[in-house]
């Protein structure tokens, strides 16, 4: 049976630039936490019209990024406060 292919949480873009959100499950004597990550993306089209990302930003991509982070930021800061409660 082939697996799942996983889903990201959230996808934020701005542009060419974009932001994903995963979230890992894993169990600690017997408790499950969650732990979550992200990637910074930058999509383009080559020279064959195929698409194709990178994690390598141009200087004029910062403030998409800074744009793209604080959006991030905002999303995840309630889901911590909850689980510290």
């Amino acid at each position: 049976m082939e697996k799942e292919k996983k889903k990201p949480e959230l996808v934020l873009r701005a542009g060419d630039v974009k932001v994903v959100l995963w979230s890992n499950d894993f169990e600690i004597k017997g408790e499950i936490k969650t732990q979550n990550s992200f990637n910074l993306e930058r999509i383009y089209k080559d020279k064959d019209g195929n698409w194709n990302s990178t994690s390598s930003f141009n200087l004029n991509d910062i403030d998409k990024l800074i744009y793209l982070l604080n959006g991030l930021k905002s999303r995840m800061m309630p889901i911590r406060e909850d689980k510290r409660e």
